[in-house]
């Protein structure tokens, strides 16, 4: 499971394609069918205009495994959960609009290392609900969806 999430990440360090840049986007959707959207607080894809602005200390990361189109050693197709990983770098708490990207899904927590009391650690949380991630801290959200 570990490494479905590894992957993208690696490639983000050592300068793979999808790198923390516009034109990063367009060739991590295209080399990766979609798995990974990079966001706004407001819940939508960031915009050239929004990754230029100087002030911006929050984003989040969609990571999609189950549009992950590699197989592993025996030929078998890898798939994992999707997740959505909000960071906060501002000293003061940013709300996040969750994302729908698509009909019947829900939002669990999974971690927040500000620990929220307000929102517990397996609470389903709707798209479009905003979620109170507190200054300097990150949050990771896995997606349920239902049927």
């Amino acid at each position: 499971m570990s490494e479905l999430v590894v992957i993208p990440l690696t490639d983000l360090r050592d300068g793979g394609p999808a790198r923390l840049a516009p034109d990063g986007i367009a060739r991590a959707r295209a080399l990766r069918d979609d798995c990974i959207a990079w966001l706004s607080p407001s819940g939508a894809e960031m915009t050239p205009a929004e990754w230029d602005q100087p002030f911006a200390r929050a984003l989040g990361v969609y990571l999609a495994g189950s549009a992950i189109e590699r197989v592993d050693r025996r030929g078998r197709p890898i798939k994992d959960d999707d997740f959505l990983v909000l960071f906060n770098a501002h000293y003061e708490a940013v709300p996040f609009v969750l994302p729908r990207f698509r009909d019947g899904l829900r939002w669990a927590r999974v971690l927040d290392t500000a620990v929220v009391p307000a929102v517990e650690v397996g609470t389903h949380l709707a798209p479009g609900a905003s979620y109170p991630l507190q200054g300097r801290s990150l949050a990771l959200l896995t997606e349920l969806t239902y049927g």
